[in-house]
């Protein structure tokens, strides 16, 4: 008896003691993030280190970036001072991001450079840790195949976190919270205790983010956040004995936020044939805000939904039947789904409000025809579908889309003089037109007069190439896609008729 009491106490002895040190490294990570923050944002106005204006930036107001370099040193302190091996592995392989985040803070970079720096990043940490920690590995996968899963899924998390950093205490917000279930999950193990550090490195630095933030992250904040994230994750723990395939669900579920608007992300910017290393405006916290939400009505919906997705992981680390496994996961997703449809529902009815509208100012504006002739063997088209831009400007009132119109029909003008006009569904316009000349000089114009008319009016979507919702036609590029698209016979008829009309029942571009 007195054996298992004296037992219980050493055991009590050693809660408490490790309580202690997770309190204390949550203290000196936070008191470090809040005074070296402090002085960054000093120094960053006194250097001109300041945010741009552009059409990612909406805000007229400029606001010191090198965010994530404080918090960066202030996770260190807390490593070298509790002597967190594992942290310091992670801070090591992730200096690279540090440097070129910052550089490009400063001084912008290209993405092929910054892209350089991850796979530096990646490479160190895959260099240093053990290749039997990753979880692919406990899970019996082949070596070289996990560590090229967990790298390319790295890879992904540190712009994905990187898209989400959009919104004022959005990315420290969302890293804090999983943070949170990362200790949950290690314990007060090594990982767990670094994860500790990072969480009082975000706090600290929420204090002057929140909005309006004093202060933002910065490409070296939010890619060495994203890489910390993932590398815990990678290397999550097995709690049973009999490997179960579905932990694999844990950190994917842990990350859905950033995964999810980043595969979102991609399938826009392919089907508007964007870059896909170029950001856009169309995020999920755009959308949000597009809606009507406020920043903190905005951030209370993603970091509920970050917490409903940590707690769908915690319960199926420690799940191990199948039918319960499969359940939790239905629930899980439809909730997510739900939560999502809801957003991308709301959006389809506001834009719908102003539909009606919409068509009144563009025919009050434009000479719009309900038949257009088009000449099969020479033509020039343009499509200009405002859909995207609408979304933005109904949310500032009907006057700021009154003036959009305006400038538009000015624009039509200018550029499509001789042109015939075609009003498809409530946003879509089609010029049509039989040029002189085919120059790709003219279309550069129409490009670039096309950016500085959304870029006047604060709804530019993207910086390269074709803006998005213009897409060029002509007799010998994309013709006849054009011609079916848009209600045109094609085929034989094309060789015997010199003119037809464009069907009224054409689809929106």
């Amino acid at each position: 008896p007195r054996l298992h009491s004296g037992e219980e106490s050493f055991d009590k002895v050693l809660m408490e003691s490790g309580m202690h040190q997770a309190f204390s490294i949550l203290m000196v990570s936070t008191l470090a993030s809040l005074a070296l923050n402090f002085v960054t944002i000093h120094v960053a106005k006194s250097r001109g280190w300041l945010s741009g204006v552009d059409f990612r930036r909406k805000k007229r107001r400029r606001v010191p970036l090198l965010g994530g370099v404080p918090s960066y040193l202030a996770v260190g302190m807390a490593g070298y001072v509790f002597h967190l091996s594992d942290l310091k592995i992670v801070l090591l392989a992730g200096l690279p991001l540090i440097l070129t985040g910052a550089v490009d803070d400063v001084r912008e970079l290209k993405a092929k450079q910054k892209l350089a720096g991850q796979l530096l990043a990646v490479a160190l940490w895959f260099y240093v840790i053990p290749s039997e920690s990753l979880l692919l590995s406990k899970l019996g996968v082949w070596e070289p195949l996990a560590i090229g899963i967990s790298a390319f899924w790295m890879l992904g998390i540190i712009n994905a976190l990187n898209m989400i950093d959009g919104m004022d205490s959005e990315a420290a917000g969302f890293s804090m919270i999983v943070c949170g279930f990362f200790v949950l999950l290690f314990g007060l193990s090594g990982p767990g205790l670094s994860s500790l550090a990072v969480m009082g490195g975000c706090m600290g630095f929420l204090f002057f983010n929140w909005p309006p933030a004093r202060i933002y992250l910065g490409d070296s904040g939010s890619t060495f956040l994203g890489f910390f994230l993932a590398a815990m994750g990678a290397t999550l723990p097995i709690p049973l004995v009999t490997p179960a395939w579905h932990f694999l669900l844990v950190p994917l579920f842990l990350l859905a936020l950033p995964e999810m608007d980043a595969l979102l992300s991609i399938a826009r910017r392919i089907r508007s044939r964007t870059s896909l290393m170029k950001g856009d405006h169309d995020h999920v916290h755009h959308k949000l805000m597009k809606l009507g939400f406020k920043v903190p009505q905005a951030l209370a919906v993603l970091f509920i939904a970050t917490a409903y997705c940590g707690l769908t992981a915690l319960i199926l680390r420690h799940l191990d039947e199948p039918l319960m496994v499969l359940g939790v996961i239905a629930l899980s997703m439809t909730g997510l789904l739900v939560v999502l449809g809801s957003v991308y529902l709301m959006e389809y009815k506001q834009a719908r409000q102003v539909s009606s509208y919409s068509q009144t100012l563009i025919a009050q504006n434009l000479p719009i025809k309900n038949n257009v002739i088009l000449d099969a063997e020479s033509f020039r088209s343009v499509v200009y579908d405002l859909m995207p831009y609408y979304k933005e400007l109904q949310q500032r009132g009907i006057v700021r889309v009154q003036e959009f119109i305006q400038d538009f029909s000015e624009f039509i003008k200018c550029h499509h003089p001789n042109g015939q006009l075609k009003m498809i569904g409530a946003y879509s316009i089609i010029v049509v037109e039989s040029p002189k000349s085919k120059s790709i000089s003219v279309r550069d114009a129409i490009i670039a007069d096309f950016y500085q008319l959304v870029a006047s009016h604060r709804v530019q979507k993207n910086d390269n190439g074709d803006p998005w919702g213009v897409s060029f036609y002509s007799d010998d590029q994309r013709g006849q896609q054009f011609m079916k698209k848009f209600g045109f016979e094609v085929g034989s008829q094309k060789a015997t008729e010199n003119t037809q009309q464009l069907d009224s029942t054409g689809t929106d571009s």
